[in-house]
């Protein structure tokens, strides 16, 4: 049995022994770009989502939609965080920026799935990382760690980001 959905993070503590939990990290200028983009905190498309998320993390209210997707990914990664605390789970970590042949092999393996290295490449060539991207990307050059920077979340922010092993 394994895991990978968002939405499961709030529920990791409650679900069964040896489930397989694969935490997936993604740098968080991109994050919020992304959350900008879609307009994740001011489309009410998303509001059931968007519920889903405040109401299991609270904390990411209040601010502006741009300091909302900051906290999100501070605040998500926390919380998908405490399967690696609970000893019945199988936790793996990763950043998506990470995602190769080898990355892959050894998500494969922990799955119990082995596949050809030919396979593996031919995965890897036939979907780029980028392909869940949504949205006008126009306006993404205008997110930039400086603007993280000058935001009163940087201290968090930093402390995350070195902890993920990015860079600012």
């Amino acid at each position: 049995m394994g895991e990978s959905s968002w939405l499961a993070a709030p529920y990791l503590p409650y679900v069964p022994p040896g489930t397989i939990v694969f935490h997936q990290i993604r740098d968080p200028l991109e994050v919020v770009r992304s959350k900008l983009r879609i307009r994740f905190f001011e489309r009410e498309r998303v509001v059931r989502t968007l519920a889903f998320a405040l109401q299991h993390c609270p904390d990411i209210n209040p601010g502006s939609p741009f300091e909302k997707s900051i906290k999100y990914w501070i605040y998500w990664n926390l919380i998908t965080e405490q399967a690696e605390r609970q000893k019945h789970l199988n936790y793996f970590r990763y950043r998506i920026e990470d995602l190769d042949r080898n990355l892959l092999a050894n998500i494969l393996d922990i799955v119990g799935f082995k596949a050809s290295w030919a396979k593996i490449d031919s995965a890897l060539a036939q979907h780029p990382k980028d392909f869940n991207t949504h949205g006008d990307k126009s306006g993404d050059d205008s997110v930039t760690w400086k603007n993280l920077q000058d935001n009163a979340l940087y201290s968090e922010l930093r402390d995350a980001v070195n902890k993920y092993n990015y860079n600012i």
